[in-house]
């Protein structure tokens, strides 16, 4: 691992500056992550907002599926994201999550699949949109 922690990083901190998160982190070899940047004085992960951790999380997952790609030469094609959007987020959150999101899709053309209860998610950022509804105890694809 210690071999690999130098692009892991590289690779977490590119995604969050993709959508300028206004820290970077340093990942040691036991996965624990130390915020730093301007202004930032003895931040953990803990002491980041829901939104800022849930950014941490998925340029993290991000940046291991880079590593993957790396050493294998295979990249999924497909991600699914399930409910990645519906807990302890706001909108400007949101918008960065996806943004994140969207910068992985365009380097690597993939289909990304994000469930999410949400209402409020920008269209502009979204290719297809398919809503799944219950009528009489049986689920319904709208597209």
């Amino acid at each position: 691992i210690k071999q690999i922690m130098p692009f892991l990083n590289r690779q977490t901190n590119y995604y969050l500056s993709e959508v300028n998160y206004g820290f970077y982190v340093a990942i040691d070899k036991w996965l624990d992550v130390d915020v730093k940047g301007p202004g930032i004085r003895n931040a953990s992960y803990d002491s980041l907002s829901g939104g800022e951790r849930r950014g941490i999380d998925i340029s993290l997952q991000l940046s291991l599926l880079d590593i993957a790609h790396v050493q294998s030469g295979i990249f999924p094609d497909i991600l699914v994201f399930d409910e990645l959007l519906d807990s302890s987020i706001d909108g400007i959150g949101m918008d960065k999550l996806l943004k994140i999101i969207r910068t992985k899709q365009k380097e690597s053309d993939n289909k990304i699949f994000i469930i999410s209860h949400r209402q409020e998610i920008d269209a502009e950022l979204i290719d297809h949109e398919y809503k799944v509804v219950k009528e009489n105890s049986f689920s319904k694809v709208i597209i």
